[in-house]
């Protein structure tokens, strides 16, 4: 497990709670364990909000030169307008020598991050997508979806108040919203998580902020990208179970070079998949020349086979695939990337 849940402390501690509570007399037992029990909903929903929050906003930071549209504008005020009293003042306050600047602080602002919510906060940022874009998007992720098989085989509930009987994705994410809410306003919620489930939750959420986090850079991509910039996969030479393959690739003479300068440097790179109109996260484990010899370089003609692996899309021989590295991306469009968050007006 990585990513957001890594060096988070509770969730690195879960293990011991129970040789924790062992070692306390028999009549403080319940007490204590239910003082655990109470936490990890109050933590496990702050770090749900917490990062959801940072995610959008550093994305909407590094990538202001795409995002800042007319349609981008148009939600920018209605967002304002149709936001609580408290919100227009942080956002008055942010008014200063004809600048409106955008802050997390007003902009991101809700109560109870609800999935709708969720789906709302991103629309703030890319205004086209939809509620059914983001579903459509979290189902192809293999790791998110094989925790939520393993959620429903535990007795932790699901929630909803417009659905009586909600898919996983929504209904784990409001069952722990309602249980913070019922622990905020009552010291008491309708279900407490035990000991043996409490990873598992804190690993659903983990694989939604990092669903996001990639749900974000396809908007990106999809918004930006120049078709020049992708590689075609030429053929799927072999496919297995475990969302590893080996594909051929011919790469241009620029991404050779750019490939084995970033090599020389140990630079790090982020590879991505690309199938319909989404794209998926890679590992490059393997780079085998024509001669089938493992190479850490390309060679001058760019043709190589790949053994890649991902943990959020299945490859088979018959999908047509493309490759995309960020990195090189993202450098043509450097020179763009010092916007501010700030208007003038």
């Amino acid at each position: 497990m990585n990513k957001f849940v890594q060096n988070q402390t509770f969730y690195e501690n879960i293990d011991s709670f129970n040789d924790i509570i062992s070692g306390i007399r028999e009549s403080d037992k319940r007490f204590v364990e239910m003082i655990f029990k109470k936490n990890f909903t109050i933590t496990l929903y702050t770090f749900w909000e917490s990062n959801v929050k940072k995610i959008l906003f550093n994305h909407l930071v590094e990538h202001a030169n795409i995002i800042f549209t007319e349609e981008f504008l148009k939600s920018f005020y209605r967002t304002i307008l149709n936001s609580p009293n408290y919100v227009k003042e942080k956002y008055l306050d942010s008014l200063d020598k004809n600048e409106i600047q955008i802050t997390q602080e007003y902009y991101l602002s809700s109560n109870n991050l609800w999935f709708d919510k969720v789906v709302e906060l991103i629309q703030r940022v890319y205004p086209e997508t939809s509620r059914d874009d983001f579903l459509k998007f979290s189902n192809s992720n293999l790791e998110l979806k094989e925790t939520i098989e393993k959620l429903e085989k535990t007795y932790i509930s699901k929630y909803s108040e417009k659905n009586a009987n909600p898919d996983g994705l929504e209904g784990y994410i409001d069952s722990l919203v309602n249980n913070r809410n019922n622990l905020a306003h009552t010291g008491e919620c309708s279900e407490y998580i035990g000991f043996d489930d409490m990873k598992l939750y804190f690993e659903f959420i983990n694989h939604i902020l990092i669903t996001i986090e990639m749900f974000l850079k396809n908007l990106y991509i999809q918004k930006s990208t120049f078709e020049h910039k992708l590689i075609d996969i030429t053929s799927v030479i072999f496919a297995t179970r475990e969302a590893r393959a080996i594909v051929e690739v011919t790469f241009d003479s620029e991404i050779v070079e750019q490939f084995n300068q970033e090599a020389e440097e140990k630079k790090y790179s982020e590879w991505y998949i690309k199938k319909g109109d989404f794209i998926y996260p890679i590992a490059i484990e393997k780079i085998q020349d024509e001669d089938k010899k493992t190479v850490s370089m390309l060679p001058d003609n760019g043709h190589v086979t790949l053994e890649i692996k991902s943990c959020n899309i299945k490859i088979t021989k018959r999908g047509d695939y493309k490759l995309l590295n960020l990195a090189y991306f993202q450098y043509e469009n450097h020179e763009l990337s010092e916007k501010k968050l700030i208007f003038k007006f």
